[in-house]
């Protein structure tokens, strides 16, 4: 699977959630993961190399809510895309 596709199905599944994200940290290790790719490929673009890696609360809980994560996939899924 392409990183344009996983992105993809990343900004649709938060799409469906709403609020703080309730997991067991996958969801940040995944965004952690496709970042890393996007900066491999479009590390000199100015929104990639500001995008930090996802934190984990105390729980080991995703530290993020889903709007935002979502605006931030958005932003790496229109670099890749190269629109």
């Amino acid at each position: 699977m392409d990183l344009e596709t996983r992105l993809t199905e990343l900004y649709d599944d938060l799409g469906e959630m709403e609020g703080d994200l309730v997991d067991n940290g996958a969801l940040g290790r995944v965004f952690n993961g496709l970042l890393g790719e996007v900066r491999e490929q479009h590390g000199n673009d100015p929104v990639i190399s500001e995008i930090e890696l996802m934190g984990f609360n105390f729980s080991g809980h995703t530290a993020s809510n889903a709007e935002s994560l979502r605006t931030v996939v958005g932003q790496m899924r229109t670099v890749v895309r190269g629109d």
